[in-house]
């Protein structure tokens, strides 16, 4: 998250269950890290190091185009074409408390 907040934006990824984009979840920081991880990387969940999910970026939806990826990948996942500025996205970046959360 350091590196996203530096920059001042979330980068696109070139590749993806939806083409490439910025791929963001509406599940909230609380979920469990193996439910996150799951849900952010389907079956490459299992090769992901939890530190994937220590840190969340949350963006205000009114303020970014999102298309909803649940019914192309059964997952809570959304897709933003290009890369995401955290100004124009109203986003706020925090540390997930993970002890007690399932890793």
């Amino acid at each position: 998250a350091s590196k996203i907040a530096e920059s001042g934006s979330i980068k696109a990824s070139t590749d993806g269950a939806l083409g490439a984009g910025t791929y963001l979840t509406a599940k909230p920081p609380r979920s469990r890290s193996d439910r996150l991880l799951a849900n952010n990387y389907g079956a490459a969940a299992a090769a992901r190091d939890s530190s994937k999910v220590d840190a969340y970026v949350r963006v205000d939806a009114k303020c970014i185009k999102a298309e909803n990826g649940r019914a192309a990948t059964g997952r809570d996942v959304w897709k933003v074409n290009g890369d995401v500025d955290l100004a124009d996205a109203a986003a706020k970046i925090g540390a997930r408390a993970t002890s007690k959360r399932k890793r």
